[in-house]
């Protein structure tokens, strides 16, 4: 089976806060630091396209969300009573926002998940020593053997 990486993206919903003053912008990340979005490679503050002098902190996504707006909701729920009331004084509002994942951002396992058929246990551990990946196959992952192979080398 062959795979193709340009329609490997994924968007995933989330809430953004919409930091007004740029200037302000590292104070807020650190005072949302245990709300982030965790993703690899992803940058957490970017500019808001819609004005330059303001930032976009990306918070945690939140499961199930098929909008970006159901997103804030989520957030709301879960962001501490006492942090919700210092983002609205400050005039920092939560906003739903979409981050696009582009093939190069997803790990390993993210891809397997959706190359292999539904069921299939995905092989998450491997060795690597210098150029050389060690993986230890289950049977009924052999038939896709040379796509894991090809996918572990790639990543």
């Amino acid at each position: 089976a062959a795979f193709d990486p340009a329609g490997m993206g994924e968007e995933v919903h989330c809430c953004a806060a919409r930091v007004p003053d740029a200037r302000h912008t590292q104070r807020w990340v650190k005072a949302l630091r245990r709300h982030t979005l965790p993703l690899p490679k992803t940058r957490q503050v970017l500019r808001d396209p819609d004005d330059d002098r303001a930032r976009l902190v990306l918070l945690g996504r939140e499961e199930g969300c098929a909008a970006a707006a159901e997103a804030v909701e989520g957030a709301k729920k879960r962001l501490p009573d006492e942090l919700l009331r210092q983002l609205e004084e400050e005039g920092v509002a939560l906003l739903g926002y979409t981050v696009r994942l582009e093939y190069e951002q997803l790990g390993v396992e993210q891809v397997l998940r959706r190359l292999l058929p539904a069921g299939v246990d995905v092989q998450t551990s491997f060795e690597t020593i210098g150029h050389v990946a060690h993986l230890n196959i289950r049977d009924e992952l052999l038939p896709y053997r040379a796509l894991i192979g090809r996918l572990v080398l790639d990543k």
